[in-house]
């Protein structure tokens, strides 16, 4: 009997700065390295697998902060992350405190056009409630965020757009 195909999911990857380190440059390193790192208390880990649309987005208040920036696939997920791992996942030693739990590969990696400040677009997309609300920063905490197929299609489309 054959198996069937599983869609793939979406999610939202969240970076945040890390002192005088801006989530950014931490972005753009393990982007050029192909890969990603969950850590042990990182929420919904589980769900993701070979196959599933990321979009990246830079929490924090420095540079392009409240951004979505890029996307990627996933290539491989290994349930073991080495220490020699660690020279591909950060180029700052002193500020991983902890080797993640994940180790996630990375393909087809693009960088959007225009950046998506997220707050001007919290309205067409499902991942926000649709009643009034101030403290929109709490959906998009906890490392990674699962959305719609509906939502990343629309947030590829406008970053996309130059």
């Amino acid at each position: 009997m054959a198996r069937a195909k599983r869609e793939n999911k979406s999610f939202i990857i969240i970076t945040s700065d890390i002192d005088y380190i801006q989530a950014f440059d931490i972005l753009k390193y393990r982007l050029e390295n192909h890969m990603w790192g969950l850590h042990k208390n990182t929420r919904g880990k589980l769900k993701i697998y070979s196959g599933c649309n990321l979009i990246f987005y830079l929490a924090g208040r420095k540079k392009l902060a409240q951004h979505l920036v890029a996307t990627a696939k996933i290539k491989a997920i290994s349930h073991s992350f080495s220490r020699s791992d660690l020279n591909l996942y950060t180029f700052n030693l002193s500020y991983c405190t902890q080797i993640p739990e994940i180790k996630i590969l990375l393909e087809q990696i693009e960088y959007f056009k225009s950046p998506i400040y997220i707050k001007d677009h919290t309205k067409n997309l499902e991942l926000f409630p649709k009643k009034p609300f101030f403290k929109w920063g709490v959906y998009l905490q906890g490392g990674i965020k699962q959305i719609s197929l509906k939502d990343y299609n629309y947030i590829v489309k406008i970053g996309s757009e130059g």
